[in-house]
Order: C-alpha cells, then sequence, then structure tokens
C-alpha cells in the first residue's frame, strides 16, 4: 500500500472531479472546515464523516480506498486451469482472464475445417 494519507486522496478525488472544498462541503453535508482539516492533515475522519463527505462526489469507501492500493500487473501468460469454459456442445470458447466488464466480446466469423460449418467466435 502506498504511504498516502486520507487528506491527500480526497483532496485528489475532489479535485478530479472538478469540485472546490465549499461546493463538497455543501452536496455532502459536511462543513468546509471539516474538509479543509482532513486535506491538510490535521484532522483523522471517522468512517462514518468520511462515507457522507464521499457521498457528496459520489464515491462508496470501498472506491475511495482501492485508490490507495498499487495497481496490480495484469497477467500476460495464462495456464490451462486458469482459463474459464463459456460454452457447451462441439465448440468449446474459453475466457482468457478473470475480467469480463472490460468490454463487450466481438465476434469474427469462422468455419469448422472439420465439418465446413459457419459461426461466430469471440475476438480479443
Amino acid at each position: 500500500m502506498q504511504e498516502e494519507n486520507v487528506g491527500q486522496m480526497l483532496r485528489a478525488v475532489r479535485e478530479m472531479n472538478g469540485l472546490s472544498q465549499r461546493r463538497l462541503a455543501k452536496l455532502s453535508g459536511a462543513a468546509n472546515a471539516t474538509i479543509s482539516q482532513i486535506e491538510s492533515g490535521t484532522f483523522n475522519p471517522t468512517i462514518g464523516m468520511l462515507k457522507k463527505i464521499l457521498s457528496g462526489v459520489p464515491m462508496s469507501l470501498s472506491e475511495f480506498f482501492a485508490g490507495l492500493e498499487e495497481p496490480k500487473e495484469a497477467p500476460v501468460f495464462f495456464r490451462a486451469n486458469q482459463l474459464t469454459e463459456l460454452s457447451d456442445g462441439g465448440v468449446s470458447y474459453k475466457q482468457v482472464g478473470q475480467n469480463l466488464n472490460v468490454k463487450p466480446p466481438r465476434y469474427v466469423p469462422f468455419s469448422d475445417r472439420v465439418s465446413g460449418a459457419g459461426g461466430r467466435m469471440p475476438r480479443a
């Protein structure tokens, strides 16, 4: 985990969303002075206070604290037992990687060289 404090992260989130301290205070219902003190590092908020402030963005606590973790490098190579079977039947489709939410699958035409049957298969 990186050595960033909550105040630095709150400031980064606020600025990333184009909000002033006053605007964030108004949106969240927190005092402007409280946000200022948190960002300057002179006040450590409770989880409840931080949740209230983040509601003005809006952002969940888990999304906020996920920003404190160093990003993991995506693997380049996968073992056969790491592939997820996506189909049943004569043709096998396997998912490479874990995240299906990145983008929708694209399809390319294919034909089965053995039977000559055509169809569509996913393309990365």
